[in-house]
C-alpha cells in the first residue's frame, strides 16, 4: 500500500514498516504505544504542510499467487503462525500454479499514485477523535462502576460487588 509506504517514510518512521505473510496480509514489525520519534501535534503539523507526492506503483499480474511464475508453493508459515491455519485461498494458488494455461512469467502493470499527506492527517485526526470520544465515554462508566462498588461495600456489603 502506498499510503502505509509514505507514512513509514515520513519523518523518519521506517521502524513501523508491516511484514508481509500473504499476498493479502500484513502484521506489524512495532508492537508498542510509543512509535512516534516525535510528539503527535509536531507529526501532524508536519503532514498538514507536507507537499503532495507522486510516485510509480508496479505490481505483478497474471501469475499464481506471490506474483512468482510456477515453482514452488509460496511460503505460508508465517500466517499459519499469525492465525493457526492455512490461508483460506491457498487452494485456489495451487490449482493456479498447477494450470498450464496462466501465464508463468510475471506481467507488470504499472500506474502514477499521489499521496496527499494533509488528507492522511486529516483522516488520522478524525479516527484520534472518533477514540478519544470512545475512551470518555469508557472513563465514564468505570467511574460510574467504581462509585457503586465503593458505595455497595460502605453500606456493609462486603466484597460481593468486588468478585
Amino acid at each position: 500500500n502506498g499510503s502505509a509506504r509514505w507514512l513509514q517514510n515520513f519523518e523518519d518512521h521506517q521502524h513501523l514498516a508491516l511484514s508481509t505473510i500473504s499476498d493479502y496480509d500484513a502484521i506489524p514489525e512495532y508492537h508498542g504505544t510509543d512509535g512516534l520519534r516525535m510528539p503527535s501535534d509536531k507529526y501532524l503539523l508536519s503532514m498538514l504542510k507536507a507537499p503532495a507526492e507522486q510516485f510509480k506503483v508496479r505490481y505483478a499480474v497474471g501469475t499464481p499467487a506471490g506474483g512468482q511464475g510456477g515453482g514452488d508453493e509460496p511460503d505460508y508459515s508465517r500466517y499459519i503462525e499469525t492465525f493457526g491455519e492455512e490461508p483460506p485461498w491457498a487452494a485456489a494458488s495451487r490449482s493456479r500454479r498447477a494450470n498450464p494455461y496462466l501465464n508463468k512469467e510475471p506481467e507488470y502493470r504499472e500506474f502514477e499514485e499521489t499521496i496527499v499527506p494533509k488528507t492522511l492527517a486529516e483522516n488520522i485526526l478524525a479516527v484520534r477523535s472518533e477514540i478519544a470520544a470512545e475512551m470518555r465515554l469508557d472513563l465514564s462508566l468505570i467511574e460510574g462502576e467504581n462509585s457503586r462498588t465503593l458505595a455497595a461495600y460502605r453500606l456493609g456489603e462486603g466484597t460481593a460487588g468486588l468478585r
